[in-house]
C-alpha cells in the first residue's frame, strides 16, 4: 500500500509539471539555463542552428526561446501563454525595436550571464562550461 501511495504522488507531481503554463521564465529557474534570442528577421536561421546543436544544448540543460515580433518559438516542453513574450521583454529590458538581434544567456539562478548582438554557440558554450555550476555537473557526469 505504501508503494502505491508513493507512485500516485510521483505521478501527480509529473502531471503537475506538464500542466505548467509558462507566463515568465521563473518556473525554469534552478533547472535550466536559458537562451533568449530577440530577432528582427533571422528566426529560421537561428532555429536551424539550435536544431543542429540539440545534443549540446540538452547536455547543458538549455531551454531556448526565439522571439520575433510578438511570436515565440522554443524547445520548451509545455504550454506558453500569450503574455510570455511581453513578460520576457519587460523583465529583461529587451528593446525589440532595434534593428539587430539580441542574445541573452540566463543562468540557472535566473541572472543574465552573457549578452551579444548575434548567436555564436561556440562562445556561448564556452561561457557556460566555465561556470562553476556547469563545472560541477561535468565532474558528476
Amino acid at each position: 500500500m505504501k508503494y502505491i501511495i508513493c507512485f500516485f504522488i510521483f505521478s501527480l507531481s509529473i502531471q503537475a509539471k506538464e500542466l505548467v503554463m509558462l507566463t515568465d521564465l521563473s518556473p525554469l529557474r534552478w533547472e535550466n539555463r536559458i537562451i533568449v534570442v530577440s530577432t528582427i528577421n533571422n528566426q529560421d536561421r537561428i532555429f536551424n542552428i539550435f536544431e543542429q546543436h540539440e545534443t549540446e544544448l540538452n547536455e547543458r540543460d538549455i531551454v531556448w526561446f526565439i522571439m520575433q515580433n510578438d511570436t515565440i518559438s522554443s524547445n520548451f516542453n509545455g504550454n506558453m501563454t500569450d503574455s510570455l513574450v511581453s513578460n520576457i521583454v519587460k523583465y529583461y529590458k529587451i528593446n525589440t525595436q532595434v534593428e539587430q538581434d539580441k542574445v541573452l544567456l540566463i543562468g540557472k539562478d535566473g541572472a543574465i550571464k552573457w549578452t551579444a548582438q548575434h548567436l555564436d554557440l561556440a562562445v556561448l558554450f564556452s561561457e557556460i562550461d566555465a561556470m562553476p555550476m556547469r563545472q560541477a555537473e561535468m565532474r558528476t557526469q
